[in-house]
């Protein structure tokens, strides 16, 4: 099995964290890849592979990431555009979307042996268009997308609809659009509720 290894060198545990991981994928007959940030920390370890994020999702297996939730929803962009399974690690003090925390890789061997579940979590797909109405950028979002005032505008009115059909009006400082999954995130700190990652509906939160 190849396994691709992220991890976010800035947190305070992520460096011996990555340590562990690699050392228990090469015990249990792994093939490790590693992006290129977190190669840096491996000097020329000749048993692992070195090769940006987004090559890292097309050529492994399973992706895990370690870090935070950040660091989970960045590499889980790479790993979702690839159609690969992400396994989160927590390095830190606090991540919600973690399979496991940096004391429990022993549990790795459950991933060779194919002992686990998949958690499918649903995203957003956020299409920006001109005047004319053209496509000029296109983003795949795991937690929100925040349609929020310019610098100089004290309040804006945003019109909400669905499907082509009315919803509502907002006059304010802008709305939060954002899956289960980021209902922990932005969303929450506004005032929003807490979702079931499973269920499958967009939460807008003024």
């Amino acid at each position: 099995m190849k396994i691709a290894v992220n991890a976010n060198l800035t947190r305070e545990f992520a460096a011996s964290t990555a340590h562990g991981v690699v050392q228990k994928l090469k015990e249990y007959g792994a093939q490790v890849l590693l992006d290129e940030s977190t190669g840096v920390e491996f000097g020329e370890e000749s048993d692992v592979s070195l090769c940006t994020l987004e090559q890292c999702a097309e050529d492994c297996d399973v992706m895990i990431a370690i870090g935070g939730d950040g660091t989970i929803l960045h590499a889980g962009k790479a790993a979702a555009r690839c159609n690969k399974p992400i396994l989160g690690i927590n390095a830190g003090h606090l991540a919600f979307m973690a399979g496991l925390e940096r004391h429990e890789l022993e549990q790795l061997k459950k991933l060779l042996n194919g002992e686990y579940t998949l958690d499918r979590r649903m995203m957003l797909e956020v299409l920006l268009f001109d005047e004319k109405g053209f496509c000029i950028e296109r983003r795949d979002c795991m937690n929100d997308v925040v349609f929020s005032r310019a610098v100089n505008r004290t309040i804006i009115d945003i019109t909400v609809e669905s499907n082509g059909r009315f919803v509502n009006e907002y006059r304010g400082d802008g709305v939060i659009l954002s899956t289960p999954t980021g209902s922990t995130a932005y969303s929450l700190s506004a005032g929003g509720p807490v979702i079931n990652p499973t269920i499958e509906s967009i939460l807008l939160t003024p």
